[in-house]
């Protein structure tokens, strides 16, 4: 159903990716961990970006290391 009939107004989405954990099951930092040369974490914001999403939110602790990965900057 279309909320803004000829409106032209584009309904997107947002989405949140926790990424507070310490991954201490998987011994480091799983978001870092590259898959062919790319971090985990850069891998997910892509694919949400290309699914369409208007807003990606990612909630790290303010001591992670995952503040560092460049791709969180866009």
């Amino acid at each position: 159903m279309n909320r803004w009939p000829d409106q032209g107004v584009s309904a997107g989405f947002s989405l949140v990716i926790p990424a507070a954990g310490q991954s201490r099951r998987f011994g480091r930092m799983k978001l870092l961990e590259p898959i062919d040369g790319i971090p985990l974490l850069c891998r997910t914001l892509d694919a949400c970006l290309d699914a369409g999403a208007v807003r990606v939110i990612v909630v790290v602790r303010p001591d992670s290391p995952l503040m560092e990965v460049p791709c969180l900057a866009r």
